[in-house]
């Protein structure tokens, strides 16, 4: 074989091997891209998640201080109750002034759920 032979057989094993190259470059960064892109949306996803989480918490707390001032009212009426049956003027003025205060309160507390409560809740 003389040297033009081998030159020109040494340039297409050469041009093959870059067109190998390049396949399985382009190949590994499709890989890449893949895996990229499910890491993204499992990023996405986890967000999702947590802000879900958040949510969740945020109207369980709402829910709770809305019973809590409830209950609280519900406690000052039955103290007002009370002292009316007792003839405990008085007592029953001072209850009806707290009794106030708590509804207020509760009012407060179901403007926070009219807030962050789901909507079907809400709209009723």
């Amino acid at each position: 074989m003389d040297e033009g032979a081998a030159a020109v057989l040494a340039a297409l094993i050469a041009v093959a091997g870059v067109a190998l190259g390049l396949f399985g470059a382009r190949w590994q960064a499709r890989g890449m891209q893949e895996q990229a892109n499910a890491a993204i949306e499992a990023v996405k996803a986890q967000g999702r998640d947590q802000n879900a989480q958040w949510r969740r918490t945020v109207r369980r707390d709402v829910w709770v201080e809305n019973l809590d001032a409830m209950d609280e009212f519900r406690l000052a009426a039955r103290d007002i109750a009370v002292h009316l049956a007792d003839e405990d003027l008085p007592e029953a003025k001072l209850g009806l002034e707290a009794a106030h205060s708590r509804s207020v309160g509760a009012t407060d507390a179901y403007r926070k759920i009219e807030l962050e409560g789901p909507e079907q809740i809400v709209s009723n």
